[in-house]
């Protein structure tokens, strides 16, 4: 402010830091701070507010605030290009500037502007055009600058359409992921969207917004690949019993890949009346280390298959005696 003496002249003003950091590195959540202490200092009678930060993310930072300024009052954003300390820094010129199309009445009803190098741009269509250019912000070839300044007077030969204003958010931000769309590129990256946290994505398309041809046809193959997943898991849950998990016990029972012992608990279960079932096991040391599967329940003994559905075995720990005669 002090290197900017002639401010004084058309303003009386008071300032307010919200954030010190690289304009690469704002967030959503800061800008909505900065829209809420806009309102704030309009609803105390300000007659404008002029907002300073890099031009990293300038553009952005004034889309935002366009979206969401309700009041009469000008929102204007502004900043530098050039380093205070070099020859023709144009710092204190631009924030001359937003000052004087702040507070005039030319200015009313402009909702949020940008303003550099001496030119007025709609927030909806400037975009910085150049890395180090202190004329870098323009709105060309769209649109072209609202008005600019001369002498000190604010010229508007064009006045935005005043756009339907965005309640300013009060919760989380939703995270959306903004993902541009290359030469030959499958957009492979969609399928990790929603697993990075993403509630939604923006396909930045080449020309009017087109993707390449390779991107459409992998698209539609992991569509394909997806539905047939869902489908086999939806028939994997109708074969599985919804009464319960199969125990351990049954599994190592049945378990096709351990032949000897699934052969050896059907061979020695045979099936009695009154749902006894009394084996014989065999003597040799190696079935008798698996004696403790033998199971006396009746109807584990006539299951068809390794996965039918079947009340837990009462199983034994002792060898049965086989039946006389």
């Amino acid at each position: 402010m002090r290197a900017v003496p002639a401010i004084e002249k058309y303003a009386d003003i008071t300032t307010e830091q919200l954030a010190q950091v690289g304009s690469a590195s704002l967030t959503i959540d800061t800008i909505i701070e900065v829209a809420r202490a806009t309102r704030r200092a309009t609803d105390e009678g300000a007659v404008g507010v002029v907002v300073t930060q890099g031009t990293d993310s300038l553009e952005e930072t004034a889309f935002v605030l366009a979206m969401l300024h309700q009041s009469s009052q000008p929102v204007v954003i502004t900043g530098a290009m050039r380093d205070p300390t070099l020859p023709g820094a144009d710092g204190p010129a631009n924030l001359l500037a937003a000052v004087q199309v702040a507070t005039s009445e030319a200015a009313r009803d402009f909702g949020a502007v940008v303003v550099f190098n001496d030119e007025l741009h709609d927030p909806v269509f400037v975009r910085k055009s150049h890395t180090s250019n202190p004329a870098t912000f323009t709105s060309g070839p769209a649109a072209g600058p609202l008005g600019w300044i001369s002498e000190g007077d604010v010229v508007l030969p064009h006045r935005p359409v005043r756009r339907v204003s965005l309640p300013v958010p009060s919760g989380r931000i939703a995270p959306v992921a903004l993902l541009p769309a290359t030469l030959g590129d499958e957009l492979r990256l969609l399928d990790f969207v929603r697993e990075c946290g993403y509630v939604a994505v923006v396909i930045d398309g080449m020309g009017g917004g087109h993707v390449p041809q390779t991107a459409v046809d992998a698209s539609r193959k992991r569509d394909r690949a997806r539905k047939a997943r869902r489908t086999r898991r939806r028939r994997t849950r109708r074969t599985q019993s919804p009464a319960r998990a199969v125990p351990a016990a049954e599994r190592r029972l049945h378990d096709p890949h351990r032949p000897t012992l699934a052969r050896v608990g059907r061979r020695a279960l045979t099936v009695a009346g009154g749902g006894r079932s009394i084996g014989a096991p065999p003597q040799d040391a190696h079935h008798r280390r698996h004696r403790r599967w033998w199971c006396a329940d009746a109807a584990y003994g006539q299951r068809r298959g390794p996965w039918s559905p079947a009340p837990p075995p009462t199983c034994v720990s002792r060898a049965l005696t086989p039946p006389s005669g």
